[in-house]
């Protein structure tokens, strides 16, 4: 039995990133906010006062129960606020959202081609971006997506030193 050539599925993957990257770069700022991406991102601002401070202004630990759910996400988010003072934050939390998601959706990607095939890793991205519960919470489930992505990679390298078993490499270690 002769296998298809994973050329043209390579081809399509890429145009399919392409088409992916265009849609996150036309639409993030068509989005409104979420019911907790305010709330959230004064979590990140108390998260960057927190580390501004040397550790020592502790309000991010008492503001709701956010402290509960990890912050990466949105000190970066509020790092980029002050760092892009002239941007929407809003839109900006968007298009980092949809970024953290292209991530992940890259690792899904490396993940079931290792596992399966170049056509099957078109097919899981392609899937993903069929999935509205995925692709309409892109932008604006800042809590949601930017996790999802984080376990896909974390799965990534779950994998990687798995197969490097006994001994695999520090750096995939860290990664993971």
């Amino acid at each position: 039995m002769t296998h298809p050539s994973p050329a043209p599925a390579r081809i399509l993957t890429a145009l399919l990133f392409a088409l992916i990257a265009l849609y996150i770069a036309l639409t993030f700022g068509q989005h409104g906010i979420s019911n907790d991406e305010e709330v959230q991102h004064v979590y990140g601002r108390l998260l960057l006062d927190y580390y501004g401070s040397g550790l020592t202004d502790l309000s991010a630990f008492q503001y709701k129960n956010l402290y509960l759910y990890g912050g990466l996400f949105d000190l970066i988010a509020a790092a980029g606020e002050r760092l892009l003072p002239s941007m929407n934050v809003w839109d900006m939390r968007h298009l980092l959202s949809a970024l953290f998601g292209l991530a992940g959706m890259v690792a899904v990607h490396r993940l079931a081609r290792l596992l399966l095939d170049e056509w099957a890793a078109c097919v899981a991205v392609l899937l993903l971006m069929l999935t509205g519960a995925w692709s309409g919470a892109l932008f604006t489930h800042t809590k949601d997506i930017p996790f999802a992505a984080s376990m896909a990679w974390a799965t990534w390298y779950t994998t990687q030193v798995a197969r490097q078993l006994p001994a695999p490499p520090l750096a995939t270690v860290l990664r993971l």
